[in-house]
């Protein structure tokens, strides 16, 4: 008599377009990152250059979305403070992704 063989049911086809994300977004590290952002744009209206932003915004959206949460979660204030476009438009894109609120 011959061997039946299962095989999964989450095929690569039923998963397709769906990313599993490993880790979650460190809210705390989101908050801080969010707070100064804020502060900075209000300090420094040139912080907040829509072209710039667009221009960041094209390089995030190439990444997976656990790649943006670690990139999320491993950023800094010095971080922010140096490149405020990129993380306005990581911002952007985590919730054009739906992946914060």
């Amino acid at each position: 008599m011959g061997e039946i063989i299962k095989f999964p049911s989450d095929s690569g086809s039923e998963r397709k377009g769906k990313i599993e994300i490993d880790q979650h977004l460190d809210t705390g590290n989101l908050t801080l990152m969010l707070e100064f952002l804020a502060a900075l744009t209000e300090s420094d209206t040139s912080s907040l250059r829509r072209p710039n932003i667009e221009i960041r915004r094209d390089l995030v959206q190439g990444a997976e979305d656990g790649e943006l949460v670690t990139r999320a979660n491993q950023s800094t204030e010095s971080d922010w403070k140096e490149h405020p476009s990129y993380y306005h438009a990581l911002i952007a894109e985590l919730r054009e992704r739906k992946l914060i609120g």
